[in-house]
């Protein structure tokens, strides 16, 4: 496991960004920064170090929710998983397969990463589109 980041490095991105991170992604992150590159479950998700999270927009600007700030990998970078911080797609800190259209997998980072954990196979059908 990789050690939680520190907290100013998580200010340091609520700056950068001009987002604040919610409660149960500030908690993940201080106790574990992220996955290695080896996708330790069945589903081949990985949740990416504060380090590398990023707007979807500057990376990949065909894929929606553009605002939205990708967290996770599938596939060695396959799909993308983001979340939306601002709540310019629907809820603030809901969880997206980042496509067009993007399909909301999670309604909150906690519940992200439980279905990581749980291989949930909604992390590929999701909720609902958006």
């Amino acid at each position: 496991m990789r050690p939680g980041a520190s907290a100013a490095t998580l200010e340091s991105f609520e700056r950068r960004h001009r987002a604040m991170l919610p409660a149960d992604m500030r908690a993940f992150y201080l106790a574990v920064d992220g996955m290695d590159d080896d996708c330790p479950f069945e589903s081949f998700i990985r949740i990416l170090p504060i380090g590398e999270v990023k707007p979807v927009g500057d990376e990949y600007p065909e894929d929606r929710p553009l605002d939205a700030f990708i967290i996770g990998d599938w596939s060695l970078a396959a799909h993308f998983y983001a979340i939306d911080l601002l709540g310019t797609a629907g809820r603030p800190g809901a969880v997206y397969l980042a496509h067009d259209p993007a399909l909301r997998v999670a309604s909150t980072f906690a519940s992200f990463v439980h279905r990581v954990l749980c291989d949930s196979p909604e992390l590929f059908h999701g909720e609902s589109a958006v």
